[in-house]
């Protein structure tokens, strides 16, 4: 595939504006880590009280995700985003104040970060079922790696740019800078013109929102390969944490020490890019066997954590686990975006979102636990081996797997979302 093809999406006004306001947003996010965190550590020095913060805007946001599908199906999906990105700029933006005039409290930070882990679970499934609009059917895969690859460079670049203002400025500033982030997302979402989803049901009843989710879950649950992914990605969250938990450890006995983890998180981070430029040029005709390859491509780099303390091996295992990830979640979400119908599509998203990411943060508890009992090195290959049988189970266990094929439409005639009028 040559690169104009490859960026082919990019000629869509609509997904300009979405793969912008995505990469801003992700940018945004990843400044506001490091400087929410050292924001903590001013106002109550301890690691528990850093883990309060994040379950404060955790779990709102798995609470919320699945109002926000329901929401996402009903309304604008654009209007949504741009509602979702002006509250966290206000709520970053309080935040920032507070810090800065030394107004800041352990409750403040919890709260306001309660808040913005709501209004964040109203984007995600918003987002999930724009893409889809603002481009072709044949332009999907490569406008899921578009994302991929923006999201993954201002993921890599933020926590660099927020240490470096943190440093010298404050993380107030990073903070106000996370604001400003969420304001331009927001403009150029506002851009996108969409028109409601869902019509109003005859004699003027409104719609419950139990049958909605009635409705979002017959659609997942009716799906053998849905729910066969859903659960995978679970897995793989909930056993990769050791990853990101024991690593640290196993560094500072035997790699060297912070500099070499830092290594490996880098090289975890570029690896995410190149999986997102080779689902950018991959079309592969059976999309979940592809995920598959993709996943058992990440599996070795918790084990070689075990067998070897040369930095050059492990560079290279921890690249191809970033490269599998991305991979696979671009198929994936393409896969989920062409097979679920559109009107269902956000609380699809929703579902699958919290199923395949709602043990993450206890996975990361289980992983200390478990290497306390067994050992890290037991740990980590057990991890490892769950995750490889994972593959052929699901293979030969779903049968749809293996069959659901994507047959390219070269006659679609869709018409992606234009830009709004009022727009530059």
């Amino acid at each position: 595939m040559n690169a104009p093809l490859a960026l082919g999406p990019l000629r869509h006004a609509g997904f300009r504006r979405l793969v912008a306001a995505h990469g801003l947003s992700r940018f945004g996010t990843e400044l506001a880590l490091v400087a929410v965190a050292f924001a903590v550590l001013r106002s109550s020095p301890t690691a528990g009280a850093l883990g309060l913060v994040l379950a404060a805007r955790t779990l709102p946001h798995v609470i919320f995700l699945i109002f926000g599908g329901v929401w996402a199906d009903r309304l604008p999906r654009a209007r949504i985003m741009v509602s979702s990105d002006v509250v966290c700029a206000v709520v970053q933006g309080a935040l920032a104040a507070a810090v800065l005039t030394g107004q800041i409290t352990l409750w403040l930070l919890m709260v306001l970060q309660a808040v913005m882990g709501s209004a964040s679970a109203f984007f995600v499934p918003a987002a999930t079922g724009l893409t889809p609009a603002t481009v072709p059917d044949g332009d999907l895969q490569r406008a899921n790696g578009l994302l991929g690859l923006v999201g993954n460079g201002a993921g890599m670049l933020g926590p660099a740019v927020s240490g470096v203002v943190v440093a010298f400025a404050g993380p107030g500033w990073s903070l106000l800078v996370d604001a400003v982030t969420f304001l331009l997302s927001a403009w150029l979402l506002l851009g996108i013109r969409q028109s409601g989803l869902v019509p109003a049901p005859a004699g003027g009843r409104p719609r419950g929102v139990r049958r909605d989710l009635a409705e979002g879950w017959h659609e997942v649950s009716s799906r053998n390969w849905l729910v066969a992914g859903i659960l995978q990605g679970l897995l793989f969250q909930a056993c990769f944490a050791a990853f990101f938990t024991l690593g640290p450890v196993v560094a500072g006995a035997t790699l060297g020490g912070p500099a070499a983890w830092g290594a490996l998180v880098t090289a975890f981070g570029t690896g995410s890019l190149l999986g997102s430029l080779l689902a950018l040029r991959l079309q592969p005709a059976r999309p979940l066997v592809a995920m598959q390859a993709a996943l058992v491509v990440s599996v070795p780099a918790m084990a070689t954590l075990t067998w070897t303390d040369w930095l050059p091996v492990l560079l290279v295992t921890t690249a191809m686990a970033g490269a599998g990830f991305a991979a696979a979640d671009a198929f994936w979400e393409t896969t989920l975006q062409r097979e679920t119908p559109q009107d269902k599509l956000g609380r699809v998203a929703a579902f699958d979102r919290i199923g395949s990411s709602c043990l993450r943060p206890f996975g990361y508890l289980i992983a200390a636990g478990i290497a306390a009992a067994a050992g890290r090195e037991h740990t980590l290959r057990g991890a490892s081996l769950l995750l490889a049988l994972s593959v052929p189970t699901v293979l030969l266990a779903v049968p749809q797997i293996r069959r659901l094929r994507h047959h390219a439409n070269p006659t679609d005639k869709r018409t992606p979302l234009a830009p709004a009028a009022h727009s530059n």
